[in-house]
């Protein structure tokens, strides 16, 4: 049995696929922003926009770098529970509890 490598790109996009939010730089310069979904049979991938509704396809090959970002959703709910009112520490610990709560309900 042959063991394949994995190349830089396909380890990359596969530590994204366990954060939230993340910038995808392309070779060619393009960057997008959101959740990473990996096929590594294929050697694709999509990131996926839920703020921006928006969803880009590309090879794994493309892939320059992969950024973690802070997850500007958490922001929108923030802004709708009126949490910017809290102490800082607060306000993560509220960012944070609706975080988790979404994913209970299956939101994220």
């Amino acid at each position: 049995m042959v063991r394949k490598e994995k190349s830089a790109a396909s380890a990359f996009v596969e530590s994204a696929e366990r954060v939230e939010w993340v910038e995808v730089v392309l070779r060619d310069g393009r960057t997008y922003q959101g959740n990473v979904i990996r096929n590594p049979i294929r050697r694709t991938g999509s990131i996926v926009n839920a703020l921006d509704e928006t969803r880009f396809d590309f090879s794994l090959d493309e892939v320059q770098a992969v950024r973690r970002v802070d997850d500007p959703r958490l922001d929108v709910a923030a802004q709708e529970l009126q949490v910017a009112d809290l102490r800082p520490e607060r306000r993560l610990e509220a960012a944070r509890a609706l975080q988790q709560d979404m994913e209970t309900a299956g939101l994220s």
